[in-house]
């Protein structure tokens, strides 16, 4: 009986063990998903309804969750003979090809990222960054970026509320004072309840991805 209790535990650690480099991966995109989440509970208290936005992200987060099951119920592929050996040669795309399919940052790069992921107000924008991990997703890279653009919505209605709720202040966000000066003038009219539609207007300013690991980084700003 004493061996048996030994081994489940020792069982017990090596799992945990096994989890630990997984949940660091995951990690930044856990915060910026929580940090939606949050963004969109504040909302619903203000609006009483959940915001269209939130609703497109709980649909994405479906089908992410659907995805094994769908993948599993495909076809098998053209091409290949009942025992699964493959009749034609596979062609493969060549890597370089691969590579330079990826959008590349219109601005500058600062440690091995677009300057706006560090400071999503750069050049005077009130903007926010989204961003879509590669295994996050099924549909390839236009459901990447659909995420990734919802995630980035979710900030930048918080952001907005900052600016428009003068009792809020910056203190919650990063933001100068120019910027927040210049947008709280811009939107002295706003509602806190109708930031979710002025973001809807937002403007996608520039799109990357990372080329080792294929996750992709969205800026969304407001006009200026």
């Amino acid at each position: 009986m004493m061996r048996e209790f030994i081994v489940f535990i020792s069982i017990i650690l090596i799992s945990g063990c096994a989890g630990t480099g997984n949940n660091v991966k995951q990690n930044s995109y856990e915060r910026q998903n929580k940090s939606a989440n949050e963004a969109f509970k504040e909302l619903d208290k203000e609006t009483g309804g959940k915001a269209l936005t939130e609703q497109e992200l709980e649909i994405l987060e479906e089908e992410m969750k659907s995805g094994d099951n769908f993948e599993s119920k495909e076809k098998p592929e053209e091409g290949k003979s009942d025992n699964g050996i493959n009749r034609y040669p596979e062609k493969k795309r060549p890597a370089a090809a691969e590579q330079k399919s990826l959008p590349d940052s219109d601005y500058p790069m600062k440690n091995g990222k677009p300057v706006w992921f560090f400071n999503p107000t750069y050049n005077g924008y009130l903007g926010a960054v989204g961003v879509a991990k590669k295994s996050s997703v099924n549909g390839g890279f236009g459901a990447q970026k659909k995420l990734a653009k919802t995630l980035a919505q979710a900030e930048l209605i918080k952001m907005l509320r900052v600016v428009v709720n003068t009792e809020l202040k910056s203190e919650r966000i990063q933001i100068s004072s120019d910027v927040y000066s210049h947008y709280r003038s811009k939107f002295r009219s706003l509602s806190v309840h109708s930031a979710e539609g002025v973001v809807k207007n937002a403007v996608v300013k520039d799109v990357w991805v990372e080329k080792e690991t294929g996750d992709l980084y969205l800026w969304l700003v407001m006009k200026k």
